[in-house]
């Protein structure tokens, strides 16, 4: 296994930093070892909107309430009536009533970023149960913040800010680092956490920059004002990264959107950094075969 030495971090810090200062927005990051605590940051404990990264939160609850009993990996649930669903691949397409099992929902949710999914496993989990598994875990400022019950003002408030859900670049790449080392579930849930991350349809952000043939476990988020992406790479050198952006002045839809391509590159600077001989470019023409999710251009 490769390892970078501490003036290899500096230097990999200073040319993020670097890219980050290029952003017409706001840039936060965080990156460090799988195994170690060598590691790069900038604006690391700042909120940042999550989007769909907090999906994760909520998978490794529906694993931990699968791991205590209190809910079965084959236990269906039903699809939701339209007025209970937001538009996503895929069950926005799938009839009312139809049982899906939990395993199909969670894998809709973090493989395909469905929102409906989303839906349905909160409402079986509870934002409550999610966000006292994250402050019993020391998440000071990652919260899952739809749901919220409106006697809940502070988390109400929070929802206003930031949406679907908030945290640090610190603390996601933390909670993805949790998941790879088995510190949240135990050994199976954990390694089915990371198979189920590194079934990732929407591999055009850090995963773009990685070689196929290296495992990325991720999980992009996508709104108007913000984009993000967080990634387990299981590379020479293996490292967690969590790039969040904010206020962005590109909102436009698609694989050429500034803060798309920001992150895109800076997966490929930590790339080159971390595994210095396993030189990596996308072949010609991989920018016409980028994910599209079936044409939407809807948040995911």
């Amino acid at each position: 296994m490769a390892h970078l030495e501490e003036a290899g971090w500096q230097a990999l810090a200073e040319e993020l930093n670097a890219h980050a200062e290029r952003l017409r927005g706001t840039a936060g990051f965080w990156v460090e070892e799988l195994r170690g605590a060598r590691s790069a940051g900038r604006l690391a404990d700042r909120p940042f909107p999550t989007a769909s990264t907090i999906k994760t939160a909520l998978m490794v609850a529906v694993l931990r309430e699968v791991e205590a009993g209190r809910m079965a990996w084959t236990e269906t649930l039903p699809v939701p009536p339209p007025d209970r669903r937001e538009l996503s691949p895929w069950s926005w397409f799938f009839p009312e009533g139809q049982p899906i099992d939990v395993d199909g929902w969670v894998n809709l949710m973090i493989g395909y970023s469905d929102n409906t999914a989303t839906i349905v496993l909160r409402d079986r989990v509870g934002t409550e149960t999610i966000n006292r598994m994250l402050e019993e875990l020391g998440f000071r400022h990652t919260r899952f913040l739809s749901g919220t019950p409106p006697d809940s003002a502070m988390l109400a408030e929070l929802r206003a800010t930031f949406g679907l859900g908030v945290t640090t670049p610190r603390e996601m790449a933390r909670l993805l680092k949790g998941i790879a080392l088995g510190h949240w579930a135990g050994p199976a849930a954990s390694e089915r956490m990371v198979r189920i991350l590194s079934h990732q349809y929407w591999d055009n952000l850090i995963a773009s920059a990685v070689p196929p043939c290296v495992l990325c476990a991720s999980k992009s988020g996508f709104v108007a004002s913000s984009r993000s992406d967080t990634a387990i790479v299981f590379g020479p050198t293996p490292y967690v990264a969590a790039f969040y952006t904010s206020d962005l002045c590109d909102r436009s839809w698609g694989p050429n959107n500034e803060a798309v391509r920001w992150i895109r590159e800076a997966s490929g600077i930590v790339w080159r950094r971390l595994a210095p001989e396993a030189h990596y470019e996308p072949p010609p023409g991989w920018d016409r075969l980028l994910p599209r999710g079936g044409g939407f251009d809807e948040e995911v």
